[in-house]
């Protein structure tokens, strides 16, 4: 069940006052022409209800706040969490971004494959912190085959750095990567078109240096914000997102701008069964 929250009637208000403004005669139209009505009439009721500082719930996260999902194996020293923290500090407070870690504000209940998904896919942006995972004191690459390559003294980064930054380009989303010094780069941790590597120590101070904070913003400010307004919401009513990628304050927000359209006595069983499936 959804929280009772007073903004739910004041948003099914502006829903029907949103839908009363296009000509009724409109909704006789078939197929395509109805539906971009229906959806830009639902977007104006989004654009006043998402106006303010907060959501419709009246506090918390603003709806249209960026969320970025920050893919970092769980420290495992001081050092480690110290930057993590410090990460999170300035995604939140220094770019006015929804950091989500898993572990750490998000938290699988079964399949972490799922979970990573579920939220990476309610996320406009996506940054890797590869780091120190295993060390290589001596080794080689492709043991008895004609290529066979001695390593030594070479760092790895956890596998689900790989993992997570698969499938943030498989869903589109933006990526930043941030790599310690020495680390191997391989697969998705290196310099590709689409992003760039940042090499730095990872530590707290490398976090305070200005031109790490510029490029962190900027990136926020070039990739992860456009992504941002209104995402959800439209994608939502337009039948391109589940309930299950939704959180409860968008789920409110889409239940009360459906509640509206049918106090006004629009059809929209065309959208209803596409968040369902």
């Amino acid at each position: 069940m959804l929280p009772d929250a007073p903004g739910m009637a004041g948003a099914a208000r502006l829903a029907r006052k949103a839908l009363r403004t296009l000509d009724s005669t409109a909704f006789r139209q078939p197929g395509p022409a109805r539906q971009e009505l229906l959806f830009d009439s639902f977007s104006l009721a989004f654009k006043v209800t998402d106006g303010g500082p907060a959501n419709i719930w009246g506090g918390g996260r603003a709806m249209d706040t960026p969320r970025i999902f920050i893919s970092m194996g769980t420290p495992y020293n001081e050092q480690y969490s110290q930057f993590r923290d410090a990460l999170e500090t300035l995604l939140r407070d220094g770019c006015k971004t929804d950091p989500r870690i898993i572990g750490k504000n998000e938290y699988p209940s079964g399949s972490p494959l799922e979970k990573i998904r579920d939220v990476m896919r309610g996320c406009q942006g996506v940054l890797i912190v590869a780091y120190e995972r295993k060390f290589v004191e001596a080794g080689v690459e492709r043991r008895g085959g004609t290529g066979a390559l001695q390593i030594a003294r070479i760092t790895y980064t956890t596998p689900w750095n790989h993992i997570e930054s698969a499938m943030a380009y498989s869903l589109g989303i933006p990526l930043y990567v941030i790599c310690q010094n020495g680390l191997a780069q391989e697969g998705l941790i290196e310099s590709k078109l689409d992003w760039y590597v940042q090499n730095v120590e990872i530590s707290k101070e490398t976090l305070a240096r200005p031109e790490v904070i510029e490029s962190i913003r900027a990136w926020v400010e070039t990739r992860v914000v456009p992504r941002t307004k209104g995402s959800h919401h439209f994608r939502a009513i337009n039948g391109q997102l589940k309930l299950s990628e939704m959180t409860p304050q968008e789920i409110g927000a889409v239940m009360s701008v459906i509640t509206g359209a049918f106090a006004s006595g629009v059809a929209v069983a065309t959208f209803l069964p596409k968040l369902f499936h």
